[in-house]
């Protein structure tokens, strides 16, 4: 019998909660209660079985396995209750620095790869040279120090019974490795934040939360732990400099709160347009030289030093055309609901993930993208090799590529109409009321930047205004986002 990695250190599955919840609530509440008046977390509910997942290559090796953590169904109960307590406190008083992406309501990935690419895209259409540094931060999670980080909620207001909360969260954790029904000894944790847990993400966002002070000058993108850092100068000797000394400031401040940098695997990519020469400069931490790469992974997207996506169409190509040989193989055995259900599950992730940034590029850099898609459809239809796709697209309800880039662009674009996006994405747009003075029939269009080089007329500043203004405005006036979904799919579907 499979071995159920789903259940805790006391076997009871979150199933088996669920339908007795009738039965348990008023002793949960009352349980969770008094956890919080006391400042007290039982210390059944702090022991983790670590079930390690194998990755990739050498079955022997311990790091080609993912250790995964899983926790007593009960703590994530006390968890959740806190969790929504330290949320509303952050949001209300806005704890979490701009800069933070990660694990935080109405964000995302996308939006990260957005700001970045907002930067890089000014400086180069502004004749200055930009320099992105992606730090690799090893095992982030596991090396939190527990004094200063509850010395850091101090900080931040969470004093008195709160704070005895979590000194009494942190402590005393105990940790096992269960492989095969085989469990090892129960280790105590000394350092980090628990992995699989509801809180341990909150509170390494407040740990790494102040790493923006070390710079005043380098502009910061975080995801959790993902640390990445940009500037730009006109001038590549005194950008050289300064990175180089901003970049020590910022490593004190790894080193000052004990987390470790990976050299190894820290690069750095110089922003170029494909015309321009490629200029001399040399990185270092400690003394030690970092990697120039061309281009390097950033939340899941290959980013090269020109934006021209190449890497990254190249990469989700090899996956889609593996994938889309599992659908040729399952034509015939299968109907076309459910060939559409893997299209669905196998393919459009790839062909949806940040599409917003990497689809805003020249079509012919997505030609082999396109191909594919429109191979895939024929199979989910079970037609020919040969036969005109758009028909199929529409029938089966399937964006084009190219469409799912418009979708992505106008929902980013209303949901800033609409007051729906962090205030960091505030100064990106404009009307054209709010440019000039003048009163006349586009006024309240959104302004199309002046733009010079064709990287920046690739971004959402320059495509997303552009867009918007071509829409029906009875779709723009949609009264929610599902709303307005439905209606803009139904007219690009209407167009094939």
């Amino acid at each position: 019998m499979p071995q159920k990695y789903s259940t805790g250190h006391d076997h009871i599955s979150s199933r088996v909660v669920k339908h007795a919840i009738e039965y348990l609530a008023d002793i949960l509440a009352e349980l969770i209660n008094c956890s919080m008046q006391n400042g007290v977390v039982p210390d059944e509910l702090k022991i983790a079985k670590v079930v390690p997942i194998y990755k990739t290559g050498d079955t022997n090796i311990f790091s080609n396995y993912r250790p995964i953590s899983v926790l007593p169904f009960f703590s994530k109960l006390f968890e959740k209750a806190i969790a929504n307590r330290i949320t509303e406190y952050m949001d209300k008083y806005n704890v979490i620095n701009n800069c933070q992406f990660g694990f935080r309501k109405q964000r995302s990935t996308d939006m990260a790869v957005i700001e970045m690419i907002e930067k890089i895209t000014q400086a180069l259409d502004s004749n200055s040279y930009a320099v992105g540094i992606f730090l690799d931060l090893s095992k982030a999670f596991d090396t939190v120090n527990h004094t200063i980080l509850l010395s850091k909620l101090e900080h931040y207001g969470i004093r008195g019974i709160a704070l005895k909360w979590f000194k009494n969260y942190l402590s005393d954790r105990y940790q096992y490795v269960s492989i095969e029904n085989l469990d090892s000894r129960k280790q105590k944790i000394t350092c980090g934040v628990p992995q699989g847990s509801i809180l341990g993400p909150i509170l390494f966002l407040l740990y790494i939360n102040d790493i923006i002070n070390s710079s005043s000058i380098l502009h910061f993108i975080l995801f959790a732990d993902d640390t990445n850092l940009f500037y730009c100068n006109k001038s590549m000797e005194e950008l050289n400099r300064i990175l180089n000394d901003e970049l020590q400031s910022v490593v004190s401040w790894i080193n000052a709160n004990k987390l470790t940098l990976n050299i190894d695997k820290t690069n750095f990519i110089v922003f170029k347009s494909i015309n321009k020469s490629n200029p001399t400069i040399s990185v270092e931490i400690n003394g030690n030289i970092i990697n120039r790469v061309h281009n390097t992974k950033f939340l899941g997207v290959y980013v090269d030093e020109n934006l021209a996506w190449n890497a990254h169409v190249s990469n989700i190509s090899k996956k889609v055309s593996k994938n889309i040989g599992i659908l040729y193989k399952l034509r015939y055995k299968l109907s076309t609901a459910v060939l559409l259900t893997l299209y669905n599950s196998l393919l459009l992730p790839y062909f949806s993930y940040c599409n917003i940034v990497w689809a805003c590029c020249y079509h012919s850099r997505l030609a082999s993208l396109i191909v594919l898609q429109k191979r895939a459809v024929r199979i989910v239809s079970n037609i020919s090799g040969r036969a005109h796709t758009s028909p199929l697209f529409r029938n089966n309800n399937i964006l084009k590529i190219t469409d799912i880039n418009n979708m992505q662009v106008a929902l980013f674009m209303f949901k800033y109409y609409n007051s729906l996006l962090p205030p960091l994405f505030d100064s990106f747009f404009a009307l054209n009321v709010d440019v000039h003075s003048y009163f006349t029939r586009s006024s309240q269009m959104f302004h199309i930047p002046s733009i010079r080089t064709n990287m920046r007329k690739h971004s959402i500043v320059f495509v997303g205004p552009r867009l918007w203004n071509h829409i029906n405005p009875c779709i723009c006036n949609s009264q929610s986002v599902n709303s307005f979904k439905f209606q803009y799919k139904k007219f690009l579907l209407s167009q094939y």
